[in-house]
C-alpha cells in the first residue's frame, strides 16, 4: 500500500510538473506569436525597454536599418509617417552588433 501511495505521489507530482512546463511554452508561443503582429511605434518601443524610444525607432528607419515590410511598415495616407513594428523583427536588428547592421 505505501508502494502503491508513494506512486501515487510521484505521479502527481510529474503531472504538476508537466503542466507548469506546458503553460510556461504556451505563454511563451503566444508572447512570440504577438510580437509578430504590427504595433505602434510607441508600443514597439515601449516593448524593448527604456533603452528605446519612438524617436530612435524612426531615427533609425529614416537611415536605412530596418526593411520596409519585414521590421516595419507607413499606415499613414502619405501626408505624415504613421509606423507599425515588429517587436520580434525589432529585437533582431538591436540584437545583431552595431558594426554587422548595415542599411537596407
Amino acid at each position: 500500500m505505501k508502494d502503491e501511495l508513494r506512486i501515487l505521489q510521484d505521479t502527481i507530482l510529474v503531472t504538476q510538473q508537466l503542466i507548469s512546463t506546458v503553460a510556461t511554452q504556451l505563454e511563451e508561443l503566444n508572447r512570440e506569436r504577438s510580437e509578430q503582429s504590427w504595433v505602434p511605434l510607441e508600443d514597439g518601443a515601449a516593448a524593448l525597454g527604456k533603452a528605446f524610444s519612438a524617436a530612435k525607432i524612426r531615427d533609425d528607419i529614416k537611415a536605412g536599418f530596418l526593411r520596409y515590410g519585414r521590421d516595419y511598415i507607413d499606415t499613414s495616407n502619405g501626408s505624415r509617417p504613421c509606423y507599425a513594428v515588429k517587436i520580434a523583427a525589432l529585437r533582431k536588428v538591436y540584437g545583431t552588433p552595431p558594426e554587422q547592421r548595415k542599411p537596407s
